[in-house]
């Protein structure tokens, strides 16, 4: 008997490897799919995070279009209200009476310390206290950057800025807050001496306010005095913190140019009027975001 290759008997004992296959619950790709947007949502909300705390570092206020005026004192014969100062008001009807009050008694100290100071100081007291050619008429303040007076009385239109401006702050807020709102807007108090020298005071909000002296004939700035309030007080309370006596000193506020400048454009998006057909712009403070904002409260035009 011949001999014949076979092949080998199959193995009918294999086992099925497809039975140990590794695969995915519906549990596990559940929770896969969980844990992937719970990290996709905690890199957005870092993201979102490194925005904002860029944005509080480095934002810059928004540029405003510069609005450059010729200051002037008016047409003649236009009702516009000459001799008016450049003022913020908080005051109430009430405060007038207690205000004739306090200055019947103190005007016969007053009218002897005006004689004394007349006496050492004649020569100087035909000078502005600020700057030699102020506008006439009382004003306490003008704007920046522009002429004043150019041509003479009447030959610019409309009423100038030092003369139509007032601001008001809430009278009802506290010193700590109204520190607080002067800082914001840079604005600095000023104490005039009678040598022309200005005692300037800032950062009004912190624990030392950080003060300097410089000359009043230097100033450019628009700035504005108290006509009455409660308020008065309080920035006397401040530069007494500062080690400044201002209790017979003229107290002004003066606010750097791009505020002076915000005003501005403020004044004429309100009404759509320009600059020479207003009589009067009150400003007001508010609270905006993080910080305050200044508003137009009403305007009357010419």
């Amino acid at each position: 008997m011949a001999n014949s290759l076979q092949p080998p008997p199959a193995n009918t004992n294999r086992l099925d490897t497809r039975a140990y296959e590794l695969k995915l619950s519906a549990y596990e790709k559940v929770s896969g799919l969980l844990v992937a947007l719970l990290v996709l949502i905690g890199v957005a909300v870092v993201g979102l995070f490194i925005i904002w705390l860029t944005n509080r570092i480095f934002a810059r206020p928004l540029a405003v279009p510069v609005i450059l005026e010729n200051i002037g004192v008016g047409n003649s014969g236009s009702d516009v209200g000459l001799g008016d100062s450049l003022e913020f008001d908080d005051a109430r009807p009430e405060e007038l009476l207690e205000d004739v009050q306090e200055l019947q008694s103190t005007l016969p100290s007053t009218l002897t310390m005006i004689d004394a100071v007349i006496a050492e100081r004649q020569a100087e007291l035909a000078e502005v206290a600020i700057s030699s050619d102020e506008p006439p008429g009382g004003a306490t303040g003008h704007g920046s950057g522009a002429s004043q007076g150019v041509g003479g009385e009447g030959d610019v239109p409309g009423v100038p800025r030092w003369q139509r401006w007032e601001m008001r702050f809430d009278e009802e807020i506290d010193l700590a807050e109204y520190a607080r709102q002067l800082d914001f807007f840079g604005i600095e108090l000023g104490v005039v001496g009678i040598d022309r020298q200005v005692t300037y005071v800032s950062n009004l909000s912190q624990v030392r306010p950080t003060v300097r002296r410089g000359s009043g004939d230097a100033e450019t700035r628009l700035y504005m005095s108290w006509r009455s309030g409660s308020l008065k007080e309080a920035d006397r309370q401040l530069l007494r913190r500062a080690g400044v006596d201002a209790h017979n000193a003229e107290i002004l506020h003066f606010y750097p140019p791009e505020v002076e400048n915000q005003m501005a454009h403020l004044e004429q998006q309100f009404a759509g009027r320009k600059a020479e057909e207003i009589r009067r712009t009150r400003f007001g403070v508010r609270s905006a975001g993080d910080g305050y904002e200044i508003y137009v409260i009403d305007q009357i035009a010419i």
